[in-house]
């Protein structure tokens, strides 16, 4: 008890914490006294480099031979963020920018003095790259200090594109960009030569042509991370994407984004096997189209759309009385994501509330059906400084069956959603969002809302939103709102948060999964780098949940006191002690035939959790959960193991049982749940995924098997196999399909 005094003692007295409890409480007497973070505040520290435009391009195939490498600008300064601030990178690195009319061209030679200590063990396409050796190049392409395109490879040329918006606030990895790039690994290291082509970017062609860049160094063996403009500590731990901070590039004249249209039909064909249906074929031929209305405003048109080649949802044991948050994978919706997101930034232990989840596109009310998608057309971009995001989708007639297996037909429906938001003052900045689900004439369901975030200081944020919701069954009480403070250097974070939801608040194409509360988060944190038995950091932080009725009644309660160790090697352990309370209003069902009745209920748990240095061939995790569960028992062991015995191949397999003694009828009960992933990476563009998964609680097992081969930059053969089992009683097939897909991109 004394260290978690002492602990939160040191919060209390650390001088920036106590700077920013002067700035907060000084901006609501004199608001006009208060400067609000700028841009470019440590220029000094900036890169600023002028870029010569070439008449000979490379050959863009890694070795770095062609002549025009010798004679542009070069970038050799690199400084370290980890492990030691500010140090020079303990290996050299070389970057060379030249450009042409059509092309931005970057060639980096990256020394390495233990070439065979390289980790580069990825091989698939757009794969997460953070346990390999890479580059990273961030391009400000607006110099706007907030968004930036991102462009990244391992040593064996993986290609990762991504967009960072709001220095970080949303990371959309699902953007796909055409870009070339190639690598070499030799005896004085690695090599990777790239062609950015500026139709892929977005800009101002009658701008000064100064764009913001940072270029950033992964070498894994040390967890090492150095960067061409530095990176503080105490910009956090998405500081790599603070584009306020990034050095400039210029020099960039007679550059075009070319006719800005891009075509891309698809045709899909196939068969399925339905234990309750029958055979039916599949057949299906659709187009994407994407144009650049302005050089800052981008429009696509997607046309009987289809999603045959993503990945089944991951399975998920659910013990709450909410429904579970699943991620939206379809291509179309991630691609201009970011821009569209409203809501909750801090959710602690819960799924952040959202005013708007594109994954209720195109599904039944419970999830169960899918509706086919007519076609529709999103529009993003930039309005002089204003960010812009437009989407209008349409959804079929279906027949399908509801909870009362009756057949009823989905009407014909539109979804339109607008959002603006606007810079003002440095880095903050005002937005508003409308919201519209119109089935047929008389149907609709209407969400309004604006937002807002402001930088009172450097590592100071507030912000928050208010919205309300509209529809033909309207009752009064139909508002929420949020407010929310975020504070963070390399020591010192702390988050706090007050939300309020009206009971009538209905947001049919949002994801809130309960309405009729107040809630309040409260997470302090204290940061420490011991420097003993391989240590890196450790953090010690709670979190503090209260979610009440409107008259201040509890819901629900969740305390945690906890701690989290990163290692030197790349290990990290958590440790924690999750406090909680359910108070029930009515019986709960929390499986068939088994019913926890209403009331309150508090239990308590301990928390361990560990992952192994994921950079290695063989890798694991293990989690273990026990304590009280309402009025009785639970035990969790999560086991997990990566295995990637080559470049090629990655093994992957998770298993979570749940071991529960309940007082009540049938309140005895184990959950199991198994999930496996093979990859195959022939190469770089080609790859095959099988991925297995058997939920006992649910009865059912999945098997999908994806083949990928990407033939030109975003045009795709893909073969997909999926099956669905029922295994309750004796093993049988539900579901079968097969579904081959071939689209190609028209660059016009």
């Amino acid at each position: 008890m004394t260290s978690k005094r002492n602990t939160f003692n040191k919060l209390l007295t650390h001088p920036s914490f106590i700077q920013t409890i002067v700035i907060v409480a000084l901006s609501f007497f004199f608001p006009d006294d208060i400067c609000f973070a700028q841009t470019g505040d440590t220029k000094e520290t900036s890169l600023a480099i002028s870029i010569p435009q070439c008449f000979e391009k490379p050959v863009v195939d890694g070795f770095l031979n062609d002549s025009i490498w010798n004679t542009v600008s070069h970038i050799t300064t690199f400084t370290q963020r980890e492990p030691e601030e500010g140090k020079p990178a303990s290996e050299a690195t070389d970057v060379a920018l030249a450009f042409d009319t059509h092309n931005l061209y970057i060639g980096i030679r990256c020394y390495d003095s233990k070439v065979d200590q390289l980790i580069a063990n990825e091989m698939r396409y757009d794969v997460d790259l953070s346990e390999n050796d890479r580059i990273e190049i961030l391009l400000d392409t607006f110099n706007d200090g907030r968004n930036a395109f991102f462009f990244s490879t391992n040593p064996l040329g993986v290609q990762r594109d991504g967009l960072v918006r709001n220095e970080g606030e949303n990371l959309n990895w699902d953007w796909n960009g055409v870009w070339f790039c190639s690598t070499q690994i030799d005896s004085l290291g690695w090599t990777a030569e790239f062609a950015i082509p500026f139709r892929t970017l977005r800009f101002d062609e009658n701008g000064p042509g100064e764009w913001g860049m940072n270029i950033g160094r992964f070498i894994m063996r040390n967890r090492e991370e150095v960067f061409s403009t530095p990176v503080l500590r105490d910009y956090g731990y998405l500081g790599e994407f603070k584009v306020s901070k990034f050095g400039h590039i210029s020099g960039f004249k007679n550059i075009s984004q070319g006719s800005g249209l891009q075509v891309k039909p698809y045709l899909a064909g196939g068969m399925e096997d339905d234990r309750f249906t029958g055979k039916n074929s599949i057949s299906n031929i659709g187009l994407d189209l994407k144009y650049s209305l302005t050089a800052n405003l981008t429009a696509d048109l997607t046309m009987n759309t289809d999603f045959a080649q993503v990945e089944s949802d991951q399975e998920r044991i659910n013990l709450t009385r909410f429904d579970l948050y699943y991620p939206e994978k379809r291509e179309f919706f991630l691609e201009g994501a970011g821009i569209f997101w409203f809501g909750e930034r801090f959710s602690g232990n819960y799924d952040a509330d959202v005013l708007f989840f594109s994954r209720r596109i195109g599904l039944s009310k419970d999830g169960s059906e899918k509706i086919p998608l007519l076609g529709g057309v999103r529009t993003t971009g930039k309005i002089g400084e204003t960010d812009l995001g437009v989407l209008s989708i349409w959804t079929d007639k279906k027949k399908i069956l509801d909870e009362n297996n009756n057949e009823v037909e989905t009407p014909l429906t539109n979804v339109s959603v607008l959002r603006a938001k606007q810079p003002v003052l440095g880095l903050s900045s005002i937005g508003v969002i409308g919201i519209n689900k119109q089935a047929g004439r008389t149907v609709y369901n209407r969400t309004i809302g604006t937002d807002w975030n402001f930088y009172f200081a450097e590592q100071l944020q507030i912000g928050g939103f208010a919205a309300k919701t509209f529809d033909y069954g309207m009752t009064r009480d139909n508002g929420a709102a949020n407010i929310d403070v975020n504070y963070m250097t390399d020591d010192v974070e702390l988050q706090a948060q007050y939300m309020t939801i009206d009971n009538g608040f209905n947001p049919e194409l949002g994801y809130v999964p309960r309405t009729g509360i107040r809630k309040v988060y409260f997470s302090p944190a204290l940061a420490t780098r011991p420097e003993f038995f391989g240590i890196r950091k450790t953090y010690f932080f709670g979190e503090f949940i209260y979610h009440s009725n409107p008259d201040w009644s509890l819901q629900s309660g969740y305390n945690l006191l906890s701690s989290y160790t990163l290692f030197e090697n790349g290990s990290e352990l958590f440790i924690g002690v999750p406090f909680q309370t359910e108070v029930l209003d009515e019986d709960f069902t929390i499986r068939d035939g088994t019913v926890i009745s209403a009331g309150k209920h508090k239990f308590t748990r301990f928390v361990a959790d560990y992952y192994s240095d994921r950079s290695q061939v063989l890798s694991g995790k293990i989690t273990g959960k026990f304590g009280s569960f309402y009025n009785g028992t639970i035990k969790t062991l999560e086991l997990g193991a990566v295995w990637k015995p080559s470049m090629h191949w990655k093994f992957d397999v998770q298993y979570q049982r749940n071991d529960i003694k309940l007082p009540v009828e049938n309140g005895t009960f184990v959950t199991n749940l198994l999930i496996g992933r093979i990859n195959w990476g022939l190469t770089t563009k080609m790859f095959s995924k099988l991925f297995v998964q058997w939920n006992d609680a649910d009865h059912d097992m999945n098997i999908n098997l994806l083949f990928n081969y990407q033939y030109l930059p975003n045009s795709d053969i893909y073969l997909v196999y999926n099956e669905r089992w029922d295994v309750q009683h004796s093993p049988r097939i539900n579901n079968r399909t097969i579904v081959a897909k071939l689209t190609y991109l028209f660059n016009v």
